[in-house]
């Protein structure tokens, strides 16, 4: 017996596929298995989704414009120029006090970034491990 074992590419997409795609996938899937179930000719059976490309298509696109923008790992920072025609002298502790700022800034995304990706990471090797073993059990049934 053949088995599937889908990639950890696949299973990343799958997991961060909106749910209405998702939904859509089942449908058509509930579809060919009714339409494998009944006296229905394949070129006469009448699809919940017509175009099923098509409908997906659509989905997707409906999620990207319905989603907040993505994040940015560095924002941009408004600045004015340091210097103009003249010299210019900068209070050291007002300069430790932006530079300490920005560290604060730029640790503090550093983290939302590493926590993110981290935590999908653990969700893609969480979805890897049970596959493997359901693979792997299903050779001693």
């Amino acid at each position: 017996m053949a088995t599937f074992s889908p990639t950890l590419q696949f299973q990343k997409r799958w997991l961060a596929a909106p749910a209405a795609v998702k939904q859509a996938f089942h449908q058509e899937l509930s579809d060919i298995i009714h339409m494998m179930g009944s006296d229905i000719a394949a070129k006469d059976y009448a699809f919940t989704n017509p175009d099923f490309g098509r409908t997906v298509s659509e989905l997707l696109q409906t999620q990207q414009t319905e989603s907040a923008p993505a994040k940015k790992f560095v924002q941009n920072i408004d600045t004015t120029p340091l210097s103009d025609a003249g010299e210019a002298h900068f209070n050291p502790q007002d300069l430790a006090a932006v530079e300490a700022r920005i560290t604060s800034k730029l640790s503090a995304q550093i983290d939302d970034f590493l926590g993110e990706h981290f935590a999908q990471l653990t969700d893609d090797l969480k979805a890897w491990l049970q596959t493997a073993v359901k693979n792997e059990m299903a050779k001693y049934k």
